[in-house]
């Protein structure tokens, strides 16, 4: 492997990870004032309500760092039709995720 290219998914990869640690107090923050935590019953193993929607900061520290990967044309543009085609269904899928959570 091409060592620029190795650099290249390490930076997006901490970019990614960096995005989630950022929003992920947010999201909580969020899920609880609006109240959309999961309360623990008898068929649950968790003890204290958790929130919901917890997958929204990981969809969207992804979606922003393949984001970012593209307008920096770190992307092989003979994979971009693939990547779109995947961001597009990830998307959809979050948003019925996120959806299914509230409602």
């Amino acid at each position: 492997m091409d060592t620029s290219i190795f650099i290249r998914i390490i930076a997006i990869t901490c970019f990614s990870g960096l995005i989630s640690a950022i929003t992920v107090p947010f999201i909580i923050k969020y899920g609880v004032k609006k109240n959309l935590v999961d309360i623990p019953d008898e068929r649950k193993r968790h003890s204290k309500p958790i929130v919901r929607i917890g997958g929204t900061a990981i969809g969207l520290s992804i979606f922003l760092s393949l984001s970012l990967a593209f307008f920096l044309n770190w992307i092989d543009p003979t994979t971009w039709s693939f990547l779109k085609v995947s961001l597009t269904a990830s998307f959809v899928l979050l948003i019925l995720g996120l959806a299914d959570d509230i409602y």
